[in-house]
């Protein structure tokens, strides 16, 4: 399920580039970002691939994928556009957001986690310059920069996310990729509808009510009832399109890289 129903304007300078479409129509070497997505996904084994437009999505063009509509993106957050997808998801499932681009060996990986809720967190992203925009940071154990261990081991449980957090105190950010077995997408789905009950219309930590609330408030709620939530550790192999520096850089390593 890839969310894209949010409206960019505003909130990035991409605006001369998209040209009033969402970012996942963004042309990277000769493709759409949300086409790169699929291609990788797919690589990986995915074939059903549902993306939720909103902003736009009369303009969003998928190859093999669905398009799902949530026609009111512009009064919700991205917790009720990932819900927009609830009729169709079975079972297991793979969430990763419309405005970044990642390696396959990621996907593989979260494809494994035994957990039922697992986020990809990159522990990279202290030595990264600034940005100018708030990250989705994330507080979980950390065996120290030179630690290189797989396996178990990569699965860290997570203890704090938000954007609020202090920089000093997080050491991960959330990539926007998240993987749900069918036990903790029923988990997901409970506290969504209790969030809706209890704070309809009133603040939910980050969000102006639960109707807006974002991924991440929905999975501190449910750390905050002791639900279990567990991040994938990485270190690199991805990127957020969410400035045209982002975007150029991007498109310079298809340049160089990528063979037509």
């Amino acid at each position: 399920v890839i969310p894209a129903a949010g409206d960019p304007r505003g909130h990035t300078d991409l605006e001369s580039v998209l040209k009033g479409q969402p970012v996942c129509m963004l042309p990277i070497g000769g493709k759409t970002l949300v086409d790169r997505q699929m291609d990788t996904l797919r690589s990986c084994g995915i074939s059903d691939i549902f993306v939720v437009g909103g902003y736009s999505s009369d303009s969003i063009r998928l190859d093999g994928a669905t398009l799902l509509n949530n026609p009111d993106f512009n009064k919700t957050g991205a917790a009720h556009s990932l819900f927009t997808a609830q009729p169709v998801i079975k079972e297991r499932f793979l969430m990763a957001y419309s405005d970044i681009i990642f390696d396959r060996q990621i996907v593989e990986r979260l494809l494994a986690s035994p957990h039922d809720i697992t986020l990809v967190i990159d522990r990279a992203y202290r030595s990264l310059p600034p940005r100018s925009k708030k990250l989705d940071l994330v507080i979980a154990p950390s065996e120290g920069a030179s630690s290189r261990k797989l396996g178990q081991h990569s699965f860290k449980p997570i203890q704090k996310i938000g954007r609020a957090l202090d920089r000093k105190a997080a050491n991960y950010e959330f990539i926007g990729m998240a993987f749900f077995r069918e036990e903790g997408w029923a988990s997901f789905t409970r506290a969504w509808r209790k969030a809706l009950a209890d704070f309809h219309g009133r603040p939910f930590y980050e969000a102006k009510s639960a109707e807006k609330a974002d991924f991440n408030d929905l999975i501190q709620y449910l750390l905050d009832q002791n639900e279990p939530v567990h991040g994938l550790e990485i270190e690199h192999g991805w990127s957020e399109i969410h400035s045209l520096e982002d975007y150029e850089r991007v498109q310079s390593y298809f340049r160089e890289n990528i063979k037509k």
